[in-house]
């Protein structure tokens, strides 16, 4: 069953009479799931995805069964895509068809001008950004994502925390959303342990040591540094 949030981004991308659409999707609210929705809804309209990279480019196609490729490669293939039989082949390839963009936050200014411009002259029926703008930005200078909100584009919102099952972890992530951290540090309670930044290392190693085995399998421990992680691996 879909959250409210994840059916009004359904009915945004395949919906809405505005060619171009975002879905604000925090981290956890089941953006995967509801790109699900789209390709098994979408009827004969054809679905493409595009990613900033070509590892969230795997990441998508692989998640959510849709055609992906970079975004570079979209721009690089069609941003110069003159007159004449060719276009007119591209946009008989792409009429009716639903662009998805995945990680939109990380697109930088330019390259969004340029896949508008490129998604409107193969004739694509949306272009739907899809991101978090809370999360990565782009290298590249600007922030069109969160502009394009801000400015009125047409965008679905989901804030419904999927993810984290625990109250206590959902509330820390609802907090970190809200941009209160101190009270999702706090909302963690006693899980959160504070130490000296030279007993970090050996103190998570000796926490993951004491676990049981098929525990050990199934937790990761992230190091802020090179250095920390070969004294983790030391230990």
């Amino acid at each position: 069953m879909l959250t409210d949030g994840q059916r009004n981004a359904v009915r945004t991308i395949l919906l809405s009479e505005n060619r171009i659409v975002g879905v604000q999707g925090f981290a956890g609210t089941g953006k995967i799931r509801m790109l699900k929705e789209v390709v098994r809804l979408a009827g004969d309209r054809s679905v493409i995805g595009l990613a900033p990279s070509s590892a969230a480019a795997r990441v998508l196609a692989l998640e959510t069964g849709i055609g992906t490729t970079t975004l570079q490669w979209m721009l690089a293939r069609y941003g110069h895509l003159g007159d004449g039989p060719d276009l007119q082949e591209v946009r008989g390839r792409f009429r009716g068809a639903v662009i998805v963009v995945d990680e939109a936050s990380m697109i930088g200014t330019v390259q969004m001008r340029d896949l508008q411009r490129v998604a409107e002259r193969i004739g694509a029926a949306r272009l739907a950004l899809v991101g978090d703008r809370l999360q990565l930005w782009s290298v590249e200078a600007g922030q069109p994502f969160r502009l394009l909100q801000e400015v009125g584009m047409a965008t679905a919102r989901m804030d419904d925390v999927l993810r984290q099952r625990s109250t206590d972890l959902k509330a820390a992530v609802t907090h970190m959303i809200a941009g209160d951290a101190d009270l999702a540090v706090q909302s963690l309670g006693s899980d959160v342990r504070e130490l000296p930044p030279d007993r970090l290392a050996e103190t998570a190693a000796q926490l993951w040591l004491a676990l049981p085995p098929d525990a050990r399998r199934r937790t990761m421990l992230l190091a802020l540094t090179h250095g920390q992680r070969e004294e983790i691996n030391a230990v």
